[in-house]
């Protein structure tokens, strides 16, 4: 379930742009993610509850600087040593 947002949310974790349909990590943010740009433009949503999860059933993708840059791993080293 989302709710638009008017202002920057303090005890959020995820929020989501309407436009483009990604979804931000807040503990991540990133300068390119443009946070303020989203809420300013009145594209800003909430997610309930506040989980990537939800995010996901509700049909955002991941924002590539935030939540992506946050999930990946180090590639493992695979051959013989």
């Amino acid at each position: 379930m989302i709710h638009p947002i008017l202002s920057r949310p303090r005890r959020r974790r995820y929020i989501g742009n309407s436009s483009t349909g990604e979804a931000h990590d807040l503990r991540r943010e990133a300068k390119n993610c443009r946070i303020n740009a989203i809420i300013e433009a009145g594209d800003a949503v909430a997610f309930y509850p506040d989980s990537l999860k939800e995010a996901h059933a509700d049909g955002y993708g991941d924002c590539s600087w935030c939540v992506r840059s946050a999930d990946r791993k180090a590639p493992q080293v695979r051959g013989a040593f």
